[in-house]
């Protein structure tokens, strides 16, 4: 049985995406892996960034540019820290 919100009506999908940045890095012999992941769940968004040790202020850059990016698309952050955020659509329509 599939679940209803009050009203009768189903909520609205979950949407995940991943933006994600690899690459080797040569003179210190190993992978560096940089990911930010967003869950939207109607006009609700959260990003958590995951990243290789020692390359956190890079990550955090990562975690800024999509912020950036969804500040334009009308969102409005709420909370947050270092490694994730919580944003919200300012203009109440669903994304």
């Amino acid at each position: 049985m599939p679940f209803t919100m009050e009203g009768g009506c189903e909520p609205p999908p979950i949407e995940r995406l991943v933006h994600r940045d690899g690459f080797y890095k040569t003179s210190l012999g190993k992978h560096i892996e940089v990911t930010v992941v967003e869950c939207r769940f109607g006009p609700v968004l959260s990003l958590t960034l995951t990243c290789t040790e020692g390359w956190e202020g890079y990550g955090a850059e990562c975690l800024m540019r999509v912020i950036a990016q969804r500040i334009t698309d009308g969102f409005t952050v709420t909370s947050g820290n270092e490694r994730s955020a919580f944003l919200i659509k300012t203009n109440g329509e669903a994304p």
